[in-house]
């Protein structure tokens, strides 16, 4: 197991408490924006309607409906669907919010040149 150091920080002063509780989104409606990530989500995950019907126990007219927004779609339903659609209904929501989750290929390896980085300047400092 790699050597780990933490760093003690100093107290930081917290110059107020009375701040809003949440801070809006967006100034923009962007609800059909929202409204079409799951059909985009298929669409990039390479599942046809017609699959993705059958996963969710629906009629494909039914699903079609959905996606189009006239008629509502099930949560419980859409959670039938399987990984390849939910990687990218997941990268999509995260799109959408303007977040990230989770660590890229590229983040893990820039993290193990770091610790690599740090083993050897604490090593050069300790001789």
């Amino acid at each position: 197991m790699a050597n780990s150091m933490q760093l003690n920080l100093p107290p930081t002063e917290v110059h107020s408490l009375d701040r809003p509780r949440s801070m809006p989104v967006q100034s923009v409606d962007r609800s059909q924006d929202w409204a079409e990530i799951p059909g985009i989500a298929l669409a990039k995950s390479g599942v046809s309607r017609k699959a993705a019907a059958a996963d969710m126990e629906i009629d494909p007219s039914l699903l079609s409906a959905q996606l189009a927004g006239t008629k509502h779609l099930s949560w419980l339903r859409i959670g039938k669907l399987g990984p390849d659609f939910w990687r990218e209904m997941v990268d999509l929501i995260c799109a959408f919010h303007g977040i990230s989750v989770g660590v890229s290929l590229q983040d893990q390896e820039d993290m193990r040149i770091g610790r690599l980085m740090r083993e050897i300047v604490q090593r050069s400092a300790a001789r």
